[in-house]
């Protein structure tokens, strides 16, 4: 009999609770007020009570006013917000709301208190010198983040993150979706962010391997319900821009002639050498070859890629 009473009593408390909340509406925009479809909503400790939003930006989810729900884009940008009305006209600033994912923790920009800075895939793309010298991208867009370049644009520069120091060679901690790799065989457009982790705070889980900074770098997610295709052809031609102007050899003949002469040193060619450098009618004893011409072209063409 108790039992039957106490089923009872957990049945009406669950009816009440369902009388309280009541479907709501609502829609996602991004900062220019583009609806954002593939947004996931759910509310906070109901995580199962959730919906994804369409491509107009819309949801619909049971909620009551006091609630608080949670926006997730792609795992990369989180907003967690509390509900006051019911419709919902919620804007998700994918880059002020981006996640910094320190491994025992998740912050946002505004929530944050380690030392950290992110930058995204389309600034990236701007900066890039190479499609496939990651490194190279990033020269100029981190504060505290030393890239030194000293073979040339053809290799990737060594990083340091607040100067060099600590153990080893000094390069800090580079790990790709949480697993330590490096940037190497990475391009550029699968790249979604960087976020260097500067201070003792954001590198505490990495114990002594983050002693020298800690740069996570994160790929691109396919998003709900859309496809986009990206074709790039990249074609580059080299031109010199300071080409040297090469004397002819009855002009380099009549000079070398000249510093013999003010040294005291006899001469190295005669009155009849010269006349032949000068009309060019024994060109196998006394050529006239401009060898910077015959040995470089006006311009040296780039593979695609």
């Amino acid at each position: 009999m108790n039992k039957l009473l106490f089923t009872i009593g957990l049945l009406f408390i669950s009816s009440v609770s369902l009388m309280a909340q009541e479907m709501m509406n609502g829609i996602v925009k991004d900062v220019s007020g583009k609806p954002l479809s593939g947004v996931k909503v759910s509310k906070v400790g109901a995580f199962r009570n959730s919906n994804v939003t369409n491509e107009d930006g819309l949801f619909s989810l049971l909620l009551e006013e006091g609630d608080y729900i949670e926006l997730n884009y792609a795992d990369i940008a989180i907003k967690r917000i509390k509900v006051t009305g019911n419709a919902l006209d919620l804007v998700f600033d994918i880059k002020k709301d981006a996640v910094v994912d320190l491994g025992f923790l998740k912050r946002t920009e505004d929530t944050q208190t380690q030392s950290v800075t992110a930058i995204y895939a389309d600034l990236l793309e701007k900066n890039a010198t190479s499609p496939d010298r990651m490194n190279n991208a990033l020269f100029g867009l981190i504060s505290g983040l030393h890239l030194t370049q000293t073979v040339g644009w053809g290799a990737n520069a060594v990083m340091n993150i607040r100067g060099r120091g600590g153990l080893g060679n000094g390069e800090p901690l580079v790990l790709v979706d949480g697993f330590e790799r490096g940037l190497t065989n990475m391009t550029i457009e699968e790249i979604e962010s960087v976020q260097v982790l500067k201070d003792g705070a954001a590198t505490a889980l990495m114990g002594a391997r983050g002693a020298n900074g800690v740069i996570l770098v994160n790929t691109k997610r396919g998003m709900y319900n859309s496809f986009d295709v990206d074709v790039n052809y990249r074609h580059g031609f080299d031109f010199p821009i300071n080409r040297p102007e090469m004397a002819d050899a009855y002009t380099y003949a009549m000079a070398q002639n000249e510093a013999l002469y003010y040294d005291g040193l006899p001469l190295q060619y005669t009155k009849r050498d010269l006349e032949r450098f000068k009309d060019g009618t024994s060109p196998n004893y006394h050529p006239n070859v401009n060898w910077y011409e015959e040995g470089t072209r006006n311009f040296s063409e780039k593979k695609p890629v």
